[in-house]
């Protein structure tokens, strides 16, 4: 049996794209990375979601959710680190997803003399993204810290993961994404008609889902197979 996802409705694709028309692709992987690009690629595709998981697996469940554009020991700014925060906050209002979201600053106490120096050189060419706090500073502002040496305040936040996760993927049915759940990938086929072929396993049942675009988002997002127009 060789069903294809049921065709997404969704008007956000704009007067020109019909139902018929619109591309379908398979996202391999329900956490926080193959959630996005389902709800990224919802208003233009139809999307298939498959995870071999429940419907909270994955590493994303653990991660701290820090949003910290200055890091390492030197507190060095991140690479790509302003289109990183601009892609963050819309999809942070996309998603409906304000309540998961801890606006307060990420403070870094310095470790020895050095890393202060450090620190205050990232505060002075980083201004839009941290202040350097000294010692009375932070004595002031954050009494139940520890910092004799002072700390960088780092605009950033913290993310509650899960919750997070779980507001994305509802606001990607919403859009008409489907997900399949506890389902294994056995194996990922080129066709000659320039689609891709899943194989998946539920629970001794074998299905195969056609698409013209796959992506794997299992730790690492890529495209596995890109159709031609």
């Amino acid at each position: 049996m060789s069903p294809s996802p049921t065709p997404n409705t969704n008007t956000n694709s704009g007067p020109n794209v019909t139902a018929a028309a619109r591309p379908r692709v398979v996202v391999v992987g329900a956490g926080l990375a193959g959630s996005c690009a389902a709800l990224a690629l919802a208003t233009a595709y139809d999307v298939t979601v498959v995870d071999a998981g429940p419907a909270l697996p994955g590493a994303s469940d653990v991660g701290a959710g820090l949003v910290n554009p200055l890091l390492g020991r030197q507190g060095r700014r991140v690479w790509r680190s302003d289109e990183a925060l601009t892609s963050l906050r819309a999809l942070i209002v996309d998603a409906d997803a304000e309540y998961t979201v801890s606006r307060r600053p990420v403070l870094r106490p310095a470790q020895d003399d050095r890393q202060g120096r450090k620190f205050r050189e990232s505060a002075e060419e980083n201004p839009q993204l941290g202040e350097w706090l000294t010692p009375e500073d932070c004595a002031r502002l954050y009494p139940f810290i520890h910092a004799p040496l002072g700390a960088l305040q780092v605009d950033g936040g913290a993310i509650q993961i899960r919750r997070f996760k779980v507001q994305i993927q509802a606001k990607a049915r919403e859009r008409g994404v489907t997900f399949v759940r506890d389902s294994i990938v056995h194996a990922w086929d080129a066709k000659s008609d320039n689609t891709v072929a899943v194989r998946l396993g539920s629970n001794g049942h074998a299905q195969t889902l056609a698409a013209d675009y796959g992506g794997l988002a299992t730790s690492v997002w890529r495209w596995v197979r890109r159709c031609s127009a």
